[in-house]
């Protein structure tokens, strides 16, 4: 008998340092910081600079929608019939501290509301969004890693890779869990969305337009499939002028992409995509 109790004893101790090792590895792994995380020291002038250098290259992009829109306002308002060109395309890249900078620059009161110490970070083709959210509390960082590319058809996916808390990936049914929530909540709010969204003959758009079609993108991307591929530049009269998104490429710390205006045929079918026809 005696034998028996030293050896339960025994199997008990191995299996509370097990235990004891394995809590201590998962409080290192949930507790560490992953090794893309920075956070950046700029002085005000520092953080300035490269929040120009950002708005520089957003005010390209502004410009040439700009252009393309005014030129086509002129064509419509013209009485005589011009051949307008193909619209140029532009590639502009960005830098992982430029997008950093310009996001605190420009919305650190609005980010402040919902999350700790954000960052945004480039990595092998993959967008990683971290930071410790307010409203969980949780005391350490949580980062999600999205793949984005432009598929064969010319639509964009921006689909979920891995959700990591400190360095340890979080299980998918997690995961998963959370997604629904996401896109439940996305879903509830589209039809309303759909409903106020409005675009002008020469494609500019309202809020809503802008939203339901970012939402159509985010609800795609959660199921693996591919939405509209635009990105909205601010217009006139509080409007968002479309863009068509055809390349983005991810490496080195950087981001770049490839815009062009957006063709009238390619405007329809963006807003029945968007505003689907109600039956009769």
């Amino acid at each position: 008998m005696l034998k028996w109790i030293k050896r339960l004893l025994f199997l008990l101790a191995v299996f509370l340092v097990a235990l004891l090792v394995f809590l201590g590895v998962l409080f290192h792994y949930v507790n560490g910081e992953p090794s893309y995380y920075r956070t950046y020291r700029w002085t005000s002038e520092e953080r300035a600079i490269l929040n120009q250098q950002a708005a520089d290259k957003f005010t390209a992009i502004h410009n040439l929608a700009a252009a393309a829109w005014s030129a086509e306002v002129r064509a419509q308002n013209s009485r005589t019939k011009s051949t307008q060109p193909a619209p140029a395309a532009m590639a502009i890249t960005l830098s992982e501290e430029q997008l950093n900078a310009f996001l605190i620059h420009n919305f650190k009161a609005e980010m402040d509301v919902f999350v700790n110490n954000p960052g945004i970070f480039l990595r092998d083709g993959r967008i990683i969004l971290s930071g410790q959210p307010r409203e969980l509390n949780l005391g350490y960082l949580l980062s999600a890693h999205f793949v984005p590319q432009i598929t064969s058809d010319g639509g964009f996916q921006l689909a979920t890779e891995k959700v990591l808390a400190g360095r340890l990936s979080l299980p998918q049914p997690l995961i998963d869990m959370q997604i629904d929530r996401a896109r439940n909540m996305v879903q509830r709010l589209m039809p309303t969305w759909q409903r106020s969204a409005t675009m002008d003959a020469q494609g500019a758009c309202n809020t809503a337009f802008v939203e339901a079609t970012l939402a159509q993108t985010l609800v795609a991307g959660f199921d693996r499939k591919s939405g509209p591929a635009v990105l909205f530049m601010p217009g006139e009269k509080g409007k968002a002028l479309p863009l068509r998104l055809t390349a983005i490429r991810i490496d080195n710390g950087q981001i770049t992409f490839t815009v062009r205006p957006m063709q009238r045929a390619e405007r329809d079918e963006l807003r029945r995509t968007v505003i689907p026809e109600q039956p009769r």
